[in-house]
Parts: C-alpha cells; structure tokens; sequence
C-alpha cells in the first residue's frame, strides 16, 4: 500500500490538533495546516502556514498532499459583530471555495469537510443528509457551513475530487 499524504487545516484548533495526534499516532504522514504553528506537534509531523483569508498561502500548502481534511472555520456566537459576521461568509464559504479550485490545481484529489449537525431542526431526535436544514441558534455561522457543505460539494464534483462530510 502507498503511503498517503493527510493535510489537516484547522491543526490548531480543539479538533484538528486531536485528530493531527490521532493521525499520526497510527502511523500516517500527516501535514498540519494552520495560521500559527499548534503547540505541541507530534514529532514526525510537519506544519505548514495555511489561512483561509490569504488565499496565496493555499498552493505551498497543499504541495505533496493526497488527501484534506478540511476543519478551519471562523466560528461565533448568537450575535456577532460586523467584522465576525463577514469573517464568517469571506473565511467559511470563499476560502473554502479557494481551497478547493487550489486543490484541484495542487493534484489533491480528495477532501473530508468537517461539517456540523447543529443547522438541522432541532426538533428531530435524530439528523441525516435528508433532514430539513434550520438553525434557530447562531444563525450566521450556521448559515455559512450550510452555504460552504453546499458549494464545497457542487465544486468537488465539477473538479473530480471526491467529497465527503462529517
């Protein structure tokens, strides 16, 4: 079996720095991708500057990467300021539209988009693809991942890069 390459934007964040530690921890070559270095990288891991508002960082990242595993976002409360709100739309839904034609152009034939089911109906015991999507809290931010899966998957596709979400 080839060894495979895995880039993991947001490697400094609550759940990109555990999975970075996972990853490598079962032996994968992994890539950790993040505005600042994370503190306290495994060894044998390497990290590389990545910052979804500064598009010209993407290809250097993405050099020598198999597959993404996308988890970088802007995230907010109930009511953002005017700066968080457009942070979230420029960060979560364009730079991640960025990601992936920057993707394509790097060779990187496959990315996992680290979603949320927070956007389903709140009603439901239990959320699938085909549950009704309607966030009644932190409606901004939730928007932005319902708009950036939607785009993220329709842009996948038209790049022959296979597509899935968590």
């Amino acid at each position: 079996m080839t060894a495979v390459t895995i880039a993991i934007t947001g490697a400094s964040g609550a759940i990109g720095s555990r999975l970075v530690s996972a990853a490598n921890a079962r032996g994968c070559t992994v890539v950790a991708l993040s505005r600042q270095c994370p503190k306290d990288l495994p060894a044998g891991v390497s990290w590389r500057q990545f910052d979804l508002a500064a598009p010209d960082t993407f290809a250097g990242a993405l050099a020598g990467v198999d597959i993404v595993v996308h988890l970088a976002s802007v995230i907010c409360g109930e009511a953002p300021d005017h700066h968080t709100a457009t942070s979230l739309w420029a960060v979560n839904v364009l730079g991640t539209q960025g990601l992936v034609a920057s993707m394509k152009n790097a060779g990187v034939r496959r990315l996992i988009l680290g979603s949320t089911a927070n956007f389903y109906a709140p009603d439901r015991p239990e959320a699938t693809e085909l549950s009704p999507i309607m966030p009644t809290t932190r409606t901004l931010y939730l928007g932005s991942k319902a708009v950036q899966e939607c785009t993220t998957a329709g842009l996948a596709h038209q790049h022959g890069i296979a597509f899935a979400t968590l």
